[in-house]
């Protein structure tokens, strides 16, 4: 392996993550709180040695579509900001303002900021937001020829905008006209539209707003709220559904869930820090509701800010490392009814009993969760891509006082998956993650760049990853741009269509008012307008079929396991170019060496190996080849 360029640093499978203190609060509110960044070696796993499949420009179609000073998109996950009305148009939606870009701005013009395609040009980028108030963290759905877009007011409820689709002007409705629960405000609200009729309007919030005190029961409550006449009446206000209660939770962060509805079936999705990943859903219209766990948490009730907590698991009175999701889940429904969500794995630790002293989260954690209602285990989906095939993820890391890669709600290197399918029932996931050749000198941070994978049988395995920002080499300037807050229109046609936000430097600007500027490395790194940026790629561009992890100066390359997920053993084969001795290493996530297998000498070729787990967890894994010098790492999941 050559030698990093200085302030570059290359890290193996081997070593520790570096855990970063985080508070609570800063995952509930929509401007940064100061961080306490823990300053320690940071460590990047080795992924698979997979090369990106190169997009030439002519396949790559990308529009800016709108500029916006307040570029805080999402405190965590993201709501659906386009669709694809399936007849040659699409609308999109984003949180905008043209107030400027310094710590003294406030975004009175802030809202929501809209554009149209009408299948042959975008309109003009747009200047002001559609409502006659400051709102935020606008949501956009259609049906039956109206738009609706959902928007949270701050301290007071909720505004339903709509109008015909493409044209005409839009009428906003301040839905404080239901009462707010006591003590509560809603904020960060997600919409989706269904019914038998296409008339119906369910929304979730957190009614928590940004205050501290217990609502509903619980600091966070997630309320559901339901309309079937279009927004004109709403006739379930703040229902906190059974199964979601102060019984069972503590309570949720800032958009930490998602929503989605087809006909009458509606699906909900949540997952935050050392909660469940929780799946509810609906089969008529949002009366009743079925619960399932998708992802459990180990730690029950567990609340990080109360005194004397500790993320303590086995009950000997040590803080222990839990495996759960970053919260930026994201939930579709397919044309048959099923369910599919993703979000990003993390690792929490919570080890100061201290009262709301936060917990520490792992940030150089990778990999996109995937699971549907047809499986009885997730799938790792997406990552972060081996761009130069060494078998590391390289990244910037030259100052030790600053986080290495943006902030974006505390998650890992892989954020922000949507999900979309085409008539084929097959998968589309679009999200933000690491692109170790981007230029790091300007920021001393790494960026992140949008990709999209594509799965054609049912989840079980994903394409290699399709860059959705063109390069130098494709006619743009990808190398210096971060693009996060990327949303897929549910409805893929021939092409996937995708929206996102992209500027020079890694992070947001709200950052700027925090009191440790130190955190982008170089303080005032935002100080640029925001490109949203709209981007379709070809279906057909995607690589898919037997994922072969390779690189091409190797002298062999490896399968995926199969089964997988697995319980008892699993196979994988090894493709030889010459007679080779070989070990493989299986290590739990923390990097942790579990057992070693000695193959003996394999001829050239393909040779099957088998993995005995019986003696193993339920967990993730990774596998390790190593032939001489050489190794290539896979993933696999114990059930």
């Amino acid at each position: 392996m050559a030698k990093p360029a200085k302030g570059v640093k290359a890290y193996p499978k081997s070593q520790t993550h570096a855990p970063v203190k985080m508070n609570k609060n800063e995952r509930r509110i929509e401007s940064s709180l100061p961080l306490n960044f823990q300053v320690g070696p940071t460590v990047i796993a080795a992924k698979k040695a997979q090369k990106v499949h190169s997009l030439n420009t002519a396949a790559l179609s990308e529009v800016i579509v709108g500029t916006s000073d307040y570029d805080l998109q999402g405190n965590v996950g993201m709501g659906r900001r386009i669709v694809n009305n399936g007849d040659g148009t699409i609308s999109i939606a984003y949180t905008g303002s043209q107030e400027g870009m310094n710590s003294a701005t406030s975004w009175t013009d802030r809202g929501s900021f809209y554009n149209y395609y009408d299948g042959t040009t975008w309109g003009a980028q747009p200047t002001t937001r559609i409502e006659n108030l400051r709102v935020g963290w606008p949501s956009i759905q259609v049906s039956n020829g109206i738009e609706y877009v959902l928007a949270h007011t701050g301290a007071t409820g909720m505004a339903v905008s709509t109008r015909t689709k493409g044209v005409g002007t839009w009428t906003t409705t301040d839905s404080i006209a239901f009462p707010l629960p006591a003590g509560g405000a809603d904020v960060w609200p997600r919409l989706a539209v269904g019914g038998a009729n296409g008339m119906t309007l369910h929304a979730i919030v957190n009614s928590q707003g940004t205050g501290t005190v217990a609502v509903l029961g619980q600091n966070g409550p997630v309320t559901y709220s339901r309309s079937q006449d279009g927004g004109a009446t709403w006739d379930i206000v703040h229902s906190v559904l059974p199964g979601l209660d102060s019984s069972f939770y503590t309570g949720w962060g800032a958009d930490v869930y998602s929503i989605d509805a087809q006909g009458d079936n509606v699906v909900i999705a949540l997952a935050d820090g050392f909660q469940d990943v929780v799946l509810m859903k609906s089969t008529d219209n949002g009366t009743t509701w079925t619960k399932t766990i998708v992802q459990a948490s180990p730690l029950a009730l567990y609340d990080p800010t109360a005194a004397g907590a500790i993320s303590d698991v086995d009950g000997d009175l040590v803080a222990d490392t839990v495996e759960t999701s970053n919260g930026d889940v994201t939930v579709s429904i397919d044309a048959n009814g099923i369910a599919h969500l993703a979000w990003s794995q993390m690792r929490y630790i919570d080890d100061d009993p201290t009262a709301a002293a936060g917990w520490s989260y792992f940030p150089n954690v990778d990999g996109i969760v995937y699971w549907n209602e047809n499986m009885t285990s997730p799938v790792i989906s997406g990552t972060a891509p081996d761009l130069n095939g060494d078998g590391f993820i390289t990244i910037y890391s030259e100052n030790l006082n600053c986080r290495e890669i943006g902030y974006y709600g505390g998650g890992g290197l892989s954020v922000h998956p949507s999900l979309g399918f085409d008539a084929s029932g097959n998968i589309y996931m679009a999200y933000a993650t690491i692109n170790e050749l981007a230029d790091t000198s300007a920021y001393e941070q790494s960026h992140r760049h949008m990709f999209a994978i594509k799965s054609t049988d049912g989840g079980n395995t994903w394409s290699q990853q399709l860059l959705l920002v063109p390069t130098a080499a494709q006619g743009g300037d990808a190398e210096y741009q971060e693009a996060v807050y990327g949303s897929i229109a549910k409805l893929v046609d021939s092409k996937i269509h995708v929206v996102y936000e992209r500027d020079f430097a890694p992070d947001y600007s709200l950052l700027s008012t925090s009191s440790d500027l130190t955190l982008q490395c170089q303080a005032g790194n935002n100080t640029d307008r925001n490109d949203i940026v709209y981007v379709s790629a070809d279906v057909n561009d995607f690589v898919v079929g037997v994922n072969e992890v390779t690189a091409a100066d190797l002298s062999f390359s490896i399968f995926q396991n199969y089964p997988n997920p697995f319980s008892g053993s699993t196979q994988f084969e090894i493709n030889l170019k010459k007679t080779s001795d070989a070990t493989i290493e299986v290590n739990n996530v923390v990097g942790k060496l579990i057992k070693t297998i000695n193959t003996g000498t394999l001829t050239a070729g393909i040779n099957t190996i088998t993995i005995d787990a019986s003696d193993l967890a339920a967990g993730l894994y990774t596998y390790t080849v190593k032939v001489g010098a050489e190794s290539l790492t896979k993933t696999m999941i114990v059930k």
